[in-house]
């Protein structure tokens, strides 16, 4: 569920590089999560590769999916008591050490372009552009990227995603999947639920942003404000959170169906024969039914028969 999502569309042909973070996503949280577990400098160091090996393309890509793994510090020490805080601490400590010296060259090329080199970020898109498309719906089911929603005298600009505004049973599909994930996540229990539900959250405030533009919520107007600086004006392009809000949404719905077929599966094995003999008793079996019962074969040969 988490590939299949909308999110990847506006960069699949044009800019794949950018969705290198969101592949990198569920490998950075579950190598957090052993890093916490063994308490040892493996987990770390594969964390490091992880990220240098997706990093030095967008920056802001990078920082939103980030905040996936962070998250989990929390939840582990004081929703899950796995770990305390000094234990915590010195994970963190291993991550900075082993990750932060290999971004280095990335970050000083960063640097460089932006003292000396063009103002790149003031010559693309604005935040009042960004800020049109990522509505809270939007964000829910993947989109809200403003680049899958213009077009020119020709064709979409994405053509992949006309379809998601167009053909209704698309539509009504991709609102789906967020709303049985809530669904699935408020009727089943299981040990990361309340971590998915706030990955959810966060994602889906991160990826509004500053919508409306003109008047946006409390942290909306918080992140507009932060647009006056040049680190906040690269974070503009919120809806780059949206991989939070699609893993989030894959895991309770993967949950929920396994839940279901669970409850379906104990559902079959409480039926008592003479119970599923009734069910089976339609148009179509019931001279069949009348035949094996004149000849007095129930049971077992009946159901292997059937």
């Amino acid at each position: 569920m988490y590939m299949a999502s909308p999110y990847i569309l506006p960069y699949f042909g044009r800019t794949s590089a950018l969705l290198l973070p969101w592949a990198a996503l569920p490998w950075l949280i579950a190598l957090v999560i052993v890093a916490l577990r063994t308490g040892r400098w493996r987990a770390p160091v594969v964390f490091a590769i992880v990220l240098t090996c997706v990093g030095g393309t967008n920056a802001s890509s990078l920082v939103f999916v980030a905040i996936g793994p962070l998250l989990w510090l929390p939840y582990a020490i004081w929703v899950l008591h796995e770990v305390d805080v000094r234990r915590a601490a010195r994970v963190v400590a291993r991550l900075a050490i082993t990750t932060i010296p290999a971004q280095l060259w990335w970050i000083a090329g960063l640097r460089m372009q932006g003292r000396y080199g063009l103002p790149i970020l003031k010559l693309t898109e604005s935040v009042d552009t960004v800020a049109q498309t990522s509505t809270a719906a939007e964000v829910s089911r993947g989109l809200g990227y403003w680049y899958n929603y213009g077009r020119d005298g020709l064709s979409p600009w994405t053509a992949a995603a006309e379809g998601y505004t167009q053909h209704l049973w698309l539509l009504a599909t991709s609102f789906a999947i967020p709303m049985l994930a809530l669904l699935a996540a408020c009727v089943t229990r299981w040990r990361m639920r309340a971590y998915a539900v706030a990955l959810f959250a966060v994602g889906l405030v991160l990826g509004v942003g500053t919508y409306p533009y003109d008047h946006p919520p409390l942290f909306g107007t918080a992140v507009k404000a932060t647009t006056e600086t040049a680190a906040g004006l690269a974070l503009r392009n919120t809806p780059r959170a949206v991989p939070l809000v699609g893993l989030a949404a894959g895991c309770p719905c993967c949950i929920g169906m396994v839940a279901l077929r669970v409850a379906l599966g104990r559902t079959l094995r409480s039926l008592r024969p003479d119970s599923v003999l009734l069910l089976l008793a339609t148009a179509e079996h019931l001279p069949r039914l009348r035949r094996l019962l004149a000849q007095g074969e129930l049971g077992v040969t009946f159901e292997v028969e059937d």
